[in-house]
């Protein structure tokens, strides 16, 4: 039975690996992420990836943000954290954990006019983070784990 788990999780993540390692994927620290510039809701952009077999981006520090950041985008886009659980209890759609980094840009999170619970890279055009109202269109990055 052990045998038959190990072949099956490595035939998906050989399937997976080379299923993402196409036009407009890039590798970063072991991680395959796709930027998508179609404008989408943050539950819809979450789908999206999910199809793709990821989540949006989850940020593990400060080099992996500052890398998407100045890659990807100028523009806020959206990233895989929530407080929709919660206010002000920011987890990680991947993880389902608090997240473990965060660049909030100054004053943010402010959950303005009571209705901003999902999170955009980018505020400002800066590598700053922003919380958005989840039902605005943006472009997102998806994420996939390596192998």
């Amino acid at each position: 039975m052990e045998m038959k788990m190990f072949v099956l999780l490595l035939s998906v993540c050989i399937y997976g690996t080379s299923g993402i390692a196409g036009p407009g994927w890039e590798k970063y620290n072991g991680h395959w992420y796709y930027h998508n510039t179609q404008r989408l809701n943050w539950i819809g952009a979450q789908l999206y990836c999910r199809t793709l077999g990821g989540n949006l981006v989850h940020i593990n520090d400060a080099q992996e943000n500052n890398w998407l950041a100045s890659k990807y985008t100028t523009e806020p886009t959206w990233i895989g954290v929530t407080d929709q659980g919660g206010e002000d209890n920011w987890r990680s759609i991947t993880t389902g954990e608090n997240v473990p980094y965060t660049n909030w840009s100054t004053n943010n999170p402010d959950n303005n006019q009571g209705t901003q619970h999902c999170g955009t890279l980018n505020w400002n055009g800066n590598g700053y983070w922003d919380d958005d109202t989840c039902t605005d269109e943006f472009p997102f990055i998806c994420e996939v784990g390596g192998c």
